[in-house]
């Protein structure tokens, strides 16, 4: 089974045009790819039994603990690596000025694609937004 890569609804293999929307079926999209679809309402596609991650969840994680949300999405190598810039920049671990402003730059870059609605999970999906 395939969904339209326009409007996100179920077409069949064989189809050449979506029944839905009338699109090209050449672009349309295995269950199981990494790409999210965009449906004709701009609301994200997830496949099938994926559970997508809840941006207010990402959000307060990283207003409250600095580079917890890249665990919370998936992301554990860099989640590491923030979370040891993280104690360098508390005092933990005695480092440079440099690794110090480099993970507020960080930081600061990753509060600001939460706030956009820019930041991905590890699958590259955007995180859901809405009703808990």
């Amino acid at each position: 089974m395939a969904f339209c890569s326009k409007c996100g609804n179920n077409i069949d293999d064989n189809a050449q045009f979506c029944s839905s929307c009338g699109a090209v079926v050449s672009g349309s999209v295995q269950v199981g790819t990494q790409q999210p679809q965009q449906s004709f309402n701009n609301t994200t596609i997830y496949p099938p039994g994926y559970e997508p991650k809840r941006w207010l969840t990402a959000l307060l994680l990283c207003i409250l603990l600095g580079s917890f949300h890249r665990f919370y999405v998936g992301k554990i190598g860099t989640g590491i690596l923030m979370t040891i810039l993280m104690l360098a920049a508390l005092g933990f671990i005695a480092v440079g000025v440099p690794l110090i402003i480099g993970y507020f730059t960080w930081w600061l870059i990753d509060l600001i694609l939460l706030c956009t609605g820019q930041f991905k999970d590890k699958r590259g999906f955007p995180l859901k937004r809405g009703k808990i």
